[in-house]
Parts: structure tokens; C-alpha cells; sequence
């Protein structure tokens, strides 16, 4: 609820009955459904024990585990077909864009122990990341500030702020990314937009 309030806080106001105000509205009315679904996902998993923040956007994906074990920081974005597995702690900052179909795991097995024990460990991704489409983070591995992991790597290693990780093992290309980034995921889907509109981010 407290998203939606600041959705109309920010909103856009464009000049009343101008043709600018009929698109916002018509835009506003359509996305509608899909705003009120992003934002009852969001409240069933802050009941369930998560700690979701503000402007949260997580599309339909799979999400296993006991919910307590997940923190989301405002304005992540977690795509369609992701699947969050939560035998350990996820922490996701702020921020934070998850493509479609990642896979993030906290836990395996030991490949050294005769009886092949289960072991988790905890996953984090700092403000900024980017995960691309079908990647995987494994175990105990963290994402630093604005680091990019790319479509379909495999992470088994931690990724130092503003690295990219490409490739299956990962291999770290270190500095790749800017460290100069301003953008505001709230403006990116559709069902924020409508409301926040031409207006920059920040």
C-alpha cells in the first residue's frame, strides 16, 4: 500500500483535459491489473515473513523455501521464471534487476563426504547488480555494487563491484561497468511508469 502512495505522490501531472492527460490516465487504467498483482505478490511475501521494500517488481517466478530467508531492497527487479531457492539467506539490494529464468541456489551437497550431507550458504547481490537472462549464482557467492553477470553464466565465485561475469565457469572482467549509474528501476515497468511518466529519474 505504502508503494502506491508513493506512486501518487510522484505521479506525473500534466495539464488537465490536454491530450498529454488522456494517454497518462488511458495508461494508468490499462496497467492497472498488473500494478495491483505486483503489488499483492509483494504483500504476500512480506506476510509470509520476507522483507520486501518499496517499489518492489517481482513477476511470476518460483520462490521456494521459508520466506523469512529473503530480503529485497527497494526497487528490485526480479523477472518472470526466475527461481529463488531459500534453504539460506538471499539478500538482494536496492536497485538490484534480475532477468528472466535466473537461477539463484543456497545450498548443495559435498562431493568429499561419504554420506553426501546437504550444505547451504548465503547468497548477496549489491545495489546496482544486474543479473541477465538464465544466469545462475550458486552458493555462497556475492554480487558486488553495480556488477553485471551475464546471460546464461554460472557464478561460483564471489564478483567484485562493478565486475562482469561472463561465461560457464564465470570469469570476472574486472572494472566493466561504469560506476557513474543514476537510473531509477521504477521508471522501467510499464505499471510504475504509467504513473511517474516523462519525468527523470531521481
Amino acid at each position: 500500500m505504502k508503494a502506491l502512495f508513493e506512486l501518487w505522490r510522484r505521479r506525473e501531472r500534466p495539464r488537465l483535459l490536454a491530450r498529454r492527460w488522456f494517454v497518462v490516465w488511458a495508461k494508468r487504467v490499462l496497467t492497472l491489473p498488473a500494478l495491483l498483482c505486483l503489488q499483492w505478490r509483494a504483500a504476500w511475501l512480506r506476510t509470509c515473513g520476507a522483507r520486501v521494500g518499496d517499489l518492489v517488481v517481482i513477476e511470476k517466478c518460483r520462490i521456494e523455501g521459508p520466506c523469512r530467508n529473503l530480503d529485497i531492497a527497494r526497487g528490485a527487479f526480479i523477472g518472470e521464471g526466475s527461481e529463488l531457492i531459500l534453504h539460506d539467506r538471499i539478500s538482494i539490494g536496492e536497485q538490484v534487476v534480475i532477468n528472466r529464468r535466473v537461477t539463484i541456489l543456497t545450498a548443495s551437497h559435498s562431493l568429499r563426504d561419504p554420506a553426501w550431507p546437504q550444505y547451504s550458504q548465503p547468497v548477496r547481490i549489491g545495489d546496482r547488480a544486474w543479473i541477465a537472462t538464465g544466469a545462475t549464482l550458486l552458493p555462497g557467492v556475492s554480487i558486488g555494487r553495480g556488477a553485471v553477470v551475464g546471460a546464461g553464466a554460472v557464478v561460483r565465485s564471489d564478483v567484485p563491484d562493478h565486475a562482469l561475469a561472463i561465461g560457464n565457469p564465470a570469469t570476472i572482467r574486472p572494472d566493466a561497468r561504469t560506476t557513474e549509474l543514476h537510473y531509477d528501476t521504477a521508471f522501467f515497468p510499464a505499471p510504475f511508469e504509467a504513473w511517474l511518466g516523462a519525468q527523470k529519474a531521481g
